[in-house]
């Protein structure tokens, strides 16, 4: 049975405990927290926000990585995504920080590239995730090698290391969500209809395509305007889902880029990134600017961070002075929540008990 995924919108709704807290003007640990263990990465995607965010070869290390998923557990965090502005498998301490993190009562998930896996380490390491997420945005090794930047055998490791994925999953009956994604750009859009044929085929549990998020001044040059044009083509990759795979279009996005329908940014307590050189700032977007720095987990405790006046000062200014039109970039990850929370705070509609 494929697993019910929601991956184009919010689940807060399931968090109504700490929504409550939230609109009492508590102070709430986040819910969920993305994370880079590295701004390091192998690969140079032709549409990596890396590029914006300015790659370079740090890494978090072991000790305060494990402190940081301890503390994040202890003061209510219930999951961890080690995503980030990099390649997770470029950090060395990435098995270890997993291990650390699931002994703790984090959920974990992992999104990469996938060359760089170690086969002798996957049993255990999809034990211990709630899901893994392939980067992937084309289906054949010369297009690979264009869009991601790097020599076609990656393409071969990157299928390799899925095959295994699924076969162990299989062979232990993990409960292990195993994903692909694709980042839509013009350059792969006549890969999106292989590589929902090729999801099918390795047996994953789905295949997402989203949007590519760009800077508030377009860096990336993503002609965001023309994605409505891609509509035939991915309702043509969304036939391939079946009884146990899914393909999964984020329409809300690809249908309204830059489209904001809040003024402030409301969704930090809930969801907060950190950057893989151990800064804790509001969101990705903000990680190469000035300012907006609530800690560093290398130099402090998460629990410190957490507890500061610098971190809530921060959240309240984004509440209630940040113009997410003029200062934020496209595709935001808060993007869902922020609409949620703005409704649920200054968008009341009249007669609310006639429901």
């Amino acid at each position: 049975m494929k697993p019910n995924l929601l991956l184009d919108s919010h689940k807060l709704l399931w968090h109504l405990d700490r929504l409550k807290e939230w609109q009492e003007g508590k102070r709430i640990a986040p819910i969920h927290i993305d994370m880079g263990l590295t701004k390091d990465c192998n690969l140079r995607c032709l549409y990596c926000y890396g590029k914006v965010q300015k790659l370079d070869k740090s890494k978090i290390p072991k000790e305060p990585l494990i402190r940081f998923l301890k503390d994040a557990a202890e003061i209510g965090v219930k999951s961890v995504a080690m995503i980030g502005d990099g390649e997770p498998l470029m950090n060395p301490a990435v098995y270890d920080a997993v291990d650390a993190g699931y002994d703790s009562g984090l959920d974990l998930s992992m999104g990469t590239n996938g060359t760089m896996l170690k086969k002798e380490k996957l049993p255990e390491l999809l034990k211990k995730l709630v899901y893994i997420r392939f980067n992937i945005s084309a289906s054949e090794p010369a297009s690979y090698s264009y869009i991601h930047q790097c020599p076609e055998k990656c393409f071969n490791l990157a299928i390799e290391n899925i095959k295994e994925c699924v076969g162990i999953k299989k062979k232990h009956g993990y409960k292990v969500t195993i994903g692909m994604q694709m980042v839509l750009i013009p350059e792969c859009l006549n890969q999106a209809v292989p590589l929902a044929k090729l999801g099918a085929e390795l047996g994953v549990d789905y295949f997402v395509i989203k949007h590519c998020s760009d800077s508030e001044t377009k860096e990336l040059n993503i002609p965001l305007e023309i994605y409505p044009q891609f509509e035939p083509v991915l309702k043509e990759a969304e036939k391939y889902s079946n009884e146990k795979y899914q393909v999964i279009v984020k329409w809300k996005k690809i249908l309204s880029l830059g489209k904001k329908k809040y003024d402030r940014c409301l969704g930090i307590p809930f969801l907060l990134q950190i950057s893989g050189n151990g800064d804790v700032k509001p969101c990705g977007f903000l990680f190469p600017k000035g300012g907006y720095l609530m800690g560093n987990i290398m130099r402090q405790s998460f629990k410190d961070i957490f507890n500061s006046e610098q971190y809530w000062n921060i959240i309240k200014e984004l509440a209630e002075n940040f113009d997410v039109h003029a200062l934020c970039g496209t595709a935001c990850r808060q993007d869902y929540i922020n609409e949620f929370l703005w409704n649920l705070k200054f968008n009341i509609p009249a007669h609310i008990n006639f429901i």
